[in-house]
């Protein structure tokens, strides 16, 4: 993953560090204004966010990097984390999990459920997903069927091992159990961590693949999501 100061750097005169902490502040590049005003247009270097306070442009380094015709997933990791995870309470979720193989799904495997970190809550009795971001940073926890981190965003998964799929094909399933499964049994696959109809904002990752098969449950819910990701996929590739 790249810093994003060096994306915004290239599109933003006169970038410069506002004291010594994380903001920056340049000529806004946005059409609006950027002949009009002077330097109004703030960068935090810390969760790659911007925001203009003539033209009101705002966004983050995926939403910025789209607009300038820039590949959005070198930057993906600058997004900031919506709420601290408790690392220890993952590894106490993991091991409660992996004393339990009666709570495994069939066909799920020990070594995958290792690489995934998966879990089980005593407490709420339901499996815990760790989401990992591109690099292998805890950004998130889903508590099956029960709740996630609040103000969490739809991301793919497992992101953080995509990097090694072989890139002949990828399966897109309906869900992170699914996901799991598929997995155990040797095939690449991946998923949205919000449900059927979910896409998360950047699927970009998925161009270097020559095949992508959709594989949704048949009812109304994964029908639609099925059809909605051909679309976008279709969309993606015309890029």
């Amino acid at each position: 993953m790249l810093d994003c100061l060096s994306l915004y750097r290239r599109h933003v005169k006169d970038l410069k560090r506002v004291g010594s902490g994380p903001e920056h502040v340049g000529k806004c590049p946005f059409p609006a204004c950027m002949k009009k005003f002077g330097r109004k247009f703030y960068v935090n270097e810390e969760t790659g966010q911007y925001d203009c306070k003539r033209c009101d442009a705002s966004g983050n380094t995926i939403t910025f990097a789209r607009y300038f015709n820039e590949d959005p997933g070198l930057y993906c990791d600058q997004l900031p984390i919506p709420t601290k995870i408790d690392l220890e309470k993952v590894e106490q979720y993991h091991k409660n999990l992996i004393a339990r193989p009666e709570l495994w799904r069939k066909p799920w495997k020990h070594h995958i459920l290792e690489l995934l970190q998966v879990g089980w809550d005593d407490l709420r009795q339901s499996l815990v997903f760790p989401i990992h971001n591109f690099s292998g940073q805890i950004i998130n926890l889903i508590h099956h069927k029960t709740f996630q981190n609040k103000g969490a965003r739809c991301t793919l998964y497992p992101a953080h091992i995509l990097k090694d799929y072989d890139p002949t094909y990828i399966v897109i399933c309906e869900g992170l159990v699914d996901c799991i499964s598929l997995l155990s049994i040797d095939i690449q696959v991946v998923t949205a961590t919000a449900g059927a109809l979910s896409i998360p904002a950047d699927i970009s990752v998925l161009r270097r693949f020559n095949r992508i098969y959709v594989c949704f449950d048949v009812e109304e819910a994964g029908e639609a999501g099925c059809d909605r990701w051909i679309n976008r996929l279709l969309s993606e590739m015309e890029r």
